[in-house]
C-alpha cells in the first residue's frame, strides 16, 4: 500500500511492504556539509519520535550537493496529512540543524 501526502508542496510517501512500513520524504534542502556523518544525531533525535531513519538520499546538480529525500522506518500502520506534516517537520528542521544547510524554495 502507497498513500502519498503533499506537504509544503514537497510530497511524504507512506509505503507499507509487509511487516515494515516507511516514510520517502522528498526534501530540497542545499548543503554544504555531506549529512551522513551526522546520520547518528539524527536518528537518535527521530527515534523520540517513533521513526528510525534508514537512509538520507543525496542529489548533485551544478556542483552543489542536496538532500533530495529522506527514508524512515515506521511503527506506523496508518498514516494521515497531519502525520505526514509532522514527519516532514521534524527530518527537515533535524537535517537543517545537523549541518550548514538550507532548504531550497
Amino acid at each position: 500500500m502507497i498513500l502519498k501526502f503533499k506537504v509544503n508542496g514537497r510530497q511524504v510517501s507512506f509505503v507499507e511492504s509487509g511487516k515494515k512500513s516507511y516514510l520517502v520524504v522528498d526534501l530540497d534542502i542545499k548543503c554544504s556539509k555531506v549529512l551522513e556523518d551526522n546520520l547518528s544525531y539524527l536518528d537518535a533525535n527521530l527515534e523520540d519520535s517513533g521513526i528510525k531513519l534508514v537512509k538520507l538520499v543525496f542529489c548533485t546538480s551544478s556542483s552543489e550537493t542536496y538532500l533530495c529525500s529522506a527514508v524512515a522506518e515506521t511503527n506506523l500502520k496508518v498514516v494521515s496529512q497531519t502525520e505526514a506534516e509532522r514527519v516532514y517537520d521534524v527530518i527537515s528542521n533535524l537535517a537543517r540543524r545537523a549541518s550548514p544547510c538550507t532548504l531550497l524554495p
